[in-house]
Formats: C-alpha cells, sequence, structure tokens
C-alpha cells in the first residue's frame, strides 16, 4: 500500500514482527511525512548540515563514541531516506582545523530540478576547497 502523502510505500507487517510496533512505526513516519509537507509549503528548500561533525579518521567513527555524542554519521540524513525526499550533499567549506565541511539539500517530492539546481549554485559559490596554507606545512 502507498501513502500519497509520503510518495512511499508504508511498511508490511510481517507475521514475525509486533503489529502494534509496527504500526507505530508506520505513524510515527507519516507524523514526520506531513511536517516535512508542511514545512515544503513554506520553503522551496531545506539546507541542513549533512553530518554533525567534520571529517571523521580514515577508519571511520567510533560507533560507541558516536552514540553517545549525538554525532552518528546519519544523524540528519537518513530521516530523509525513510520519507523519500531527494537530498544531495555538496561540500561547503573548510573548518577551523582544515578538514572538509558539506551541507545538505533536500527538495519536496519530485523536485530533483530544484535540488541539483541549487546543489550546483552551492558548489559553484564555493570554487575549489584548498587546506589553509598553515596546514599544508604540516604535511
Amino acid at each position: 500500500m502507498v501513502d500519497a502523502r509520503l510518495g512511499r510505500d508504508l511498511p508490511k507487517i510481517d507475521a514475525g514482527e509486533d503489529p502494534v510496533a509496527v504500526e507505530e512505526t508506520a505513524r510515527g513516519g507519516q507524523q514526520v511525512g506531513l511536517r516535512l509537507l508542511e514545512l515544503f509549503e513554506r520553503y522551496d528548500l531545506l539546507l541542513l548540515p549533512t553530518v554533525p561533525t567534520t571529517a571523521w579518521p580514515a577508519e571511520g567513527p567510533d560507533t560507541l563514541r558516536s552514540i553517545r555524542e549525538g554525532t552518528l554519521p546519519i544523524a540528519f540524513t537518513s530521516i530523509f531516506n525513510d520519507t523519500g525526499h531527494p537530498a544531495i550533499t555538496v561540500p561547503a567549506g573548510l573548518a577551523p582545523d582544515g578538514l572538509p565541511c558539506s551541507v545538505q539539500l533536500v527538495a519536496p517530492h519530485h523536485r530533483e530540478d530544484r535540488l541539483l539546481a541549487a546543489a550546483r549554485l552551492v558548489e559553484e559559490s564555493e570554487g575549489t576547497l584548498r587546506p589553509p596554507v598553515s596546514m599544508l606545512g604540516e604535511r
């Protein structure tokens, strides 16, 4: 079954799952979808951080620490995966420590054209990202 307000399939109840828990999850997702629908009635796009930190070490984040500190890599992106809203991440500069930062743009359902046009503007305005000269000398 497809919920037209969310533009995606609703979860199906598996005989092995708790039907009450599945229903509560679906209801929560619908509430989020409705809230986003309200936001997109007022705004053309959402501009948000992609992640709650600058870049992690090459080996990836410490998951337990990320949970404790609220810095999970998917903290700001998973909601749009769940609701099916088109989203894109673009470079947005460097933090004071020289690590890259990014922003996430999110569009209403079926507005990838708007999303890609805005992403291009952000990328063009930022230009090529280069670490500060002080960072180059430390390598």
